[in-house]
Parts: C-alpha cells; structure tokens; sequence
C-alpha cells in the first residue's frame, strides 16, 4: 500500500479437499485471516467527524477465501 513493502506471514487453515472433483480434477479450500495497521504502510489520512469521532479505522482485515485446483504436469510426449 502506498509504495510501502513488507513481508507478513498469513495464517491459514486448509479447508476441504476433494480428490476428484466433477471434472476429474484435485480441488482444495483455504481459509485466512489477519488484520494490519494501515498506518504502518503510509496511509494516514482521516477525518475527525462533527462528533469528535474519526471516519477510518487504523485496523484493515484482510479476508481470504480461496479454491486452488491441481494442475496437472504435462507428459514429456506432449512436447
């Protein structure tokens, strides 16, 4: 975010694995989560509302849903 690079570990659980999928495919789930700081990646505009509270959050959380299929290597013969 904001030209700003790190490197962070993302905790992640393996959801589900299908060994065969409809289409004859390996199939898996991961889920992870994790919340940063948007400040610590350069991003520190706000706004303090009529009522003393601020329109943004410092907290980002960061949501991943993601289904992966297994692709399969191509057989030396195909080349």
């Amino acid at each position: 975010m904001k030209g700003v690079t790190k490197q962070i570990a993302i905790p992640f659980q393996i959801v589900g694995v299908v060994n065969k999928d409809s289409f004859g495919k390996m199939r898996m789930g991961v889920s992870a989560a994790l919340t940063i700081n948007r400040q610590d990646y350069g991003v520190s505009w706000n706004r303090t509302l009529d009522n003393g509270t601020l329109t943004l959050d410092n907290d980002v959380k960061i949501d991943l849903q993601i289904e992966a299929t297994r692709q399969e290597p191509k057989s030396a013969a195909a080349n």
